[in-house]
């Protein structure tokens, strides 16, 4: 019995051995590939990289360990992944790091950029293993899983130069449409940097109800987090081009 013991504390501490060596290549190499990386796809995806490469190294030593010390490395094995399950607190942390690694091939976003991720929106802060972080509008921090990531519409609007805003002016049927529509592209010229087609300005109308037009007034803006104060703005600029050809807003 003492044999067994001893044989069985020395796999132990075997697959202690090979645990903690596991952990450091791990390290190196992992740490190693996000230097590399890190100036040809820039630092979010360097470091999803070097997460992978731990991961396989972290498979690669558990082989290494049951194959060397038996049931001796499965009880090792058992408390770290136990361990590790407490830490990562989810189930599906799997299907967030296979849908991580459908982010780092197809790269539909990177940090910096301004993104709709189902119904959330915001600036991407940081992308991990397991989770994309955005800024929303008013500074909140949104975490979201990786896995809700793929399952839902990404949206990418810093692929595009400019995005439109647009507000809604009711104009009584009575005055001139054709007057309001030159008055408010004239005045519009000059909102935004961005002149040409198909960014012009432009004033549309797709409904008539209880004795009003409505007036959808649209412009393009450069990217940004916030476009409310571009919105207060517009609706400004057409309501004073309305003024300013005598055009009344209110029957």
């Amino acid at each position: 019995m003492i044999d067994n013991l001893f044989i069985f504390s020395n796999n132990l501490l075997n697959a202690l051995f090979v645990a903690v060596l596991g952990i450091l290549v791990a390290f190196v190499l992992g740490e190693a590939l996000r230097r590399l990386l890190r100036g040809l796809l820039g630092d979010p995806f360097a470091y999803f990289a070097a997460n992978l490469l731990r991961l396989a190294v972290a498979i690669w030593t558990i082989k290494i360990i049951l194959d060397i010390s038996g049931a001796a490395g499965l009880a090792v094995i058992l408390v770290t992944v136990l361990t590790g399950a407490f830490a990562l607190g989810s189930e599906r942390f799997a299907s967030d790091i296979l849908a991580g690694v459908k982010l780092f091939t197809t790269r539909p976003y990177t940090v910096g950029d301004h993104v709709s991720l189902g119904t959330h929106e915001g600036k991407v802060s940081e992308i991990t293993l397991a989770n994309t972080i955005l800024q929303g509008v008013y500074g909140d921090h949104i975490l979201i899983r990786n896995a809700d990531v793929m399952d839902n519409t990404i949206i990418n609007y810093s692929l595009e130069e400019g995005r439109m805003i647009s507000v809604l002016v009711p104009l009584p049927t009575g005055e001139d449409l054709e007057i309001a529509f030159q008055s408010i592209t004239e005045e519009l010229k000059n909102f935004s940097d961005m002149k040409n087609p198909p960014y012009t300005p432009s004033v549309t109308c797709e409904e008539i109800s209880y004795g009003y037009a409505k007036l959808q007034v649209r412009a393009f803006v450069k990217e940004k987090l916030d476009h409310g104060p571009d919105k207060a703005r517009l609706m400004i600029e057409a309501v004073a081009a309305l003024k300013k050809n005598g055009i009344a807003l209110k029957n």
